[in-house]
């Protein structure tokens, strides 16, 4: 699989895969509906109707399927860049605010306010650039906000990406603004608390793949982590953060799925989910807690996370179950029960459990 999307109250999943098309499924089935032939890219369902579902062929030849994947028809008419000026696997992504605005990505950026209507009109709001676009990201809780990224590693955001000529603001152009690595931008993730963080992650067999602003891009740190908990030297091809716990981040890379509970300073795995092997896609069903992973080469996999920190077996509940676990994380010393994120296990840490005990979350 190539890209991946998922819609949480319908149980429907869709995903875009080498020589073998965009393919939906919708839970309790285990059968997939064959949605667009060819390569499949990106993918996309709209949270507010999951009849509509969007995906690619090659260079940014977006379809669109309105009837719950059984069938789709191309919608890119009025893109110049497609099939021509765009990554072989070129992203889009729908606006979370508005899910009838699409944002798609070649040589320059396209963006549709209709794009659930019969005929789909589209303008270009920034470009053409130096490289094409690689990465895309919008805000989910701030109206406009826009984050692209480039093949040469460049980055640029606006805060009006709704206006017929939004105003864009270079943070990091490869020549004086250049705090980023010069490498081809895989993933851009901002937070769903605070819009002024925002993760970028890159490729190349490296350490320092993932980077965090806390300020809107004006300075930078690396969230990569380091020695046993930090993130190992491999390409970050997926970033997402849990939707109802701040700080939560999991990334998907040549090497497998990691997760940090502390925005970044340290990493862990587990033995769960598909193992050691490259993951193109890692990202939140709408509307629910359940991480959808993408792979290259053993399909696609979920897990439900839970909404509370102190559900520690994430069956939706606080209850004694947890509290054997959370006993066991903090004598242990894992940073699952460091609930206060302070890299220590304290009285601190029982009192915040024991509040979420008595809340039942």
């Amino acid at each position: 699989f190539y890209g991946a999307a998922g819609h949480g109250p319908s149980q429907r999943v869709a995903g875009g895969t080498q020589d073998n098309g965009t393919l939906t499924m919708t839970a309790p089935s285990r059968s997939a509906l064959l949605t667009f032939g060819g390569d499949g890219g990106f993918t996309a369902i709209d949270p507010s109707d999951p009849r509509y579902i969007y995906g690619e062929y090659i260079n940014l030849q977006i379809h669109r399927s309105s009837n719950s994947g059984a069938s789709a028809q191309y919608i890119y008419a009025g893109i110049a860049d497609a099939g021509t000026a765009a990554n072989f696997i070129a992203p889009f992504i729908l606006d979370p605010t508005t899910p009838t605005r699409m944002y798609a990505g070649g040589r320059s950026l396209w963006r549709s306010d209709n794009v659930r209507t019969g005929v789909v009109s589209w303008r270009r709001i920034n470009g053409p650039l130096s490289d094409n676009i690689s990465a895309i990201a919008a805000a989910g809780n701030v109206i406009g906000r826009v984050w692209i990224g480039l093949n040469n590693g460049q980055v640029f955001r606006t805060q009006n990406a709704t206006a017929s000529a939004p105003a864009w603001t270079a943070v990091d152009d490869n020549g004086t603004t250049n705090p980023l690595p010069n490498r081809y931008i895989t993933r851009i993730a901002i937070d769903p608390f605070d819009p002024a963080t925002v993760y970028v992650a890159t490729g190349g067999f490296t350490g320092d793949n993932l980077w965090k602003t806390t300020d809107d891009g004006l300075t930078w740190a690396d969230a990569t982590g380091s020695g046993p908990t930090g993130l190992p030297s491999a390409p970050i091809y997926g970033v997402c953060l849990h939707p109802f716990i701040r700080n939560w981040i999991y990334v998907s890379t040549e090497v497998g799925i990691f997760a940090s509970t502390n925005g970044g300073r340290t990493w862990s795995t587990t033995n769960e989910g598909p193992g050691n092997v490259s993951t193109d896609e890692v990202v939140f069903m709408h509307n629910s807690s359940t991480l959808l992973a993408a792979t290259h080469g053993r399909g696609l996999w979920t897990i439900n996370l839970p909404r509370c920190r102190a559900d520690f077996n994430a069956d939706g509940e606080v209850t004694f179950d947890d509290t054997q676990i959370f006993v066991a994380y903090f004598n242990a010393g894992r940073t699952e029960a460091d609930l206060n994120d302070d890299d220590e296990f304290t009285f601190d840490d029982i009192q915040l459990y024991i509040a979420a005990f008595n809340l039942g979350c």
